[in-house]
């Protein structure tokens, strides 16, 4: 499954990041309305991106194939790996509702391999 391109499918525009490094450099210059956090990334802590997106107001769920292992975080949402299509796009109605008025800008969607 070609996540993108499903998010693209579903309406949403889409913007990629593939390490803790770029994910922070674009929350920080790009706006969101709603993000997707893998919380496996190659370079560093995960829980960072979190809290910045915390921060920034923006609603956020987890993508994990594994436990989150900080309890601050047992409010956010997670889709669990592997995910389908139907599970993929039952969470994107949930972060919309989320932003309830706002139209969805660019969803960040950060590394899901």
């Amino acid at each position: 499954m070609n996540l993108e391109a499903l998010l693209q499918d579903l309406g949403h525009g889409v913007i990629t990041a593939f390490t803790r490094a770029e994910a922070m450099d674009r929350i920080s210059k790009d706006g969101f309305d709603a993000a997707m956090l893998d919380v496996t990334l190659p370079d560093g802590d995960t829980y960072a991106i979190a809290r910045m997106l915390i921060a920034a107001g923006v609603p956020f769920v987890f993508s994990t194939g594994r436990p989150i292992e900080e309890e601050e975080f047992g409010h956010i949402g997670i889709l669990d790996k592997p995910y389908g299509a139907n599970e993929l796009t039952r969470c994107m109605e949930s972060l919309a509702a989320k932003v309830a008025d706002i139209r969805l800008k660019p969803c960040s969607v950060l590394p899901a391999r």
